[in-house]
């Protein structure tokens, strides 16, 4: 099985790269190159992340293979964010906003995942580093966080796309079985 793994110069892929080698999956960052499904990391910018993927391509194939965001990935696949000016790839209805005032930002650290979805079906402590979150116009939160008395989506899925709000490469066991579970999609 092979992942394409989008290296967008914006953050550090070194981390998923290894967690997916550990999962005994080959990695390529050459999206010209055969693939079962695509993990679109996440760490930066919305803006710098946008403004180094090449889009068209990068939406098509997200349309036909099963993909994992993590984190920034996760909110590039919806259509607009407050951290930034340009369009998302908009392939999820929604956007993305920034926690409110008063809440301690970033939401680093780990906290209790509850997840009834594909990618976790029960509860975690998963590690997070956000400042923003998502507010999807479709049902598709499959896991939740209480973060300072706010519930936030932490996992969605929508047909072959998945995201979840936390960084899987850097939860341990749990991260871990998140990652062998999007595996398992593409086995199907």
């Amino acid at each position: 099985m092979k992942v394409l793994l989008m290296d967008y110069s914006v953050g550090n892929i070194f981390s998923i790269r290894k967690a997916l080698l550990d999962l005994g999956v080959t990695v390529t960052t050459n999206y010209r190159e055969e693939y079962d499904g695509i993990v679109l990391p996440g760490v930066g910018s919305y803006d710098g992340a946008l403004m180094n993927l090449d889009r068209e391509p990068l939406i098509s194939s997200m349309m036909e293979k099963p993909t994992l965001g993590i984190c920034l990935g996760m909110q590039l696949m919806f259509e607009s964010s407050e951290e930034g000016s340009m369009p998302g790839l908009g392939l999820i209805r929604g956007r993305v906003v920034r926690l409110p005032k008063g809440t301690k930002a970033p939401h680093m650290g780990w906290s209790l995942v509850n997840g009834w979805g594909r990618l976790l079906n029960g509860k975690g402590y998963f590690y997070f580093a956000h400042s923003y979150y998502i507010v999807p116009q479709e049902d598709i939160v499959r896991g939740s966080v209480d973060y300072e008395g706010l519930e936030l989506p932490a996992i969605v899925e929508k047909e072959n796309l998945f995201g979840t709000q936390f960084h899987p490469e850097k939860s341990g066991r749990r991260g871990r079985e998140v990652l062998f579970n999007f595996l398992e999609v593409l086995k199907r």
